[in-house]
């Protein structure tokens, strides 16, 4: 039987067109979030250095928190770099949400 001609893989589909406005507006906000993440790292690290010499450690669920809030900052500027905006923004929300907390925590 003759060959059969080969198949050429489907081309890979292109990602959607990024609404650069959205993209940019979304920049803008993970920038001033990172800012207060700074601010929340630093109150967190000075308490947790006032309690140590007390003899006491940071509540775990603030610790959590900021673990948390970490890994929801890197999801959201990973998703971002990648022009998923969708994921971006999910979690930026709730990076957001645990900056809030800490930053309530910390009464700020």
């Amino acid at each position: 039987p003759p060959p059969s001609p080969k198949t050429s893989a489907p081309a890979a589909a292109a990602p959607p067109p990024q609404d650069t406005a959205a993209a940019q507006e979304l920049r803008e906000r993970m920038v001033f979030l990172a800012s207060r993440a700074v601010t929340v790292r630093s109150g967190l690290a000075n308490l947790e250095r006032q309690q140590a010499r007390m003899g006491v450690g940071l509540r775990p669920d603030m610790a959590a928190s900021n673990q948390r809030m970490d890994f929801l900052m890197k999801e959201a500027g990973g998703a971002l770099a990648a022009g998923d905006l969708t994921a971006a923004k999910r979690q930026a929300d709730l990076a957001e949400r645990e900056v809030e907390r800490l930053e309530k925590f910390l009464g700020k």
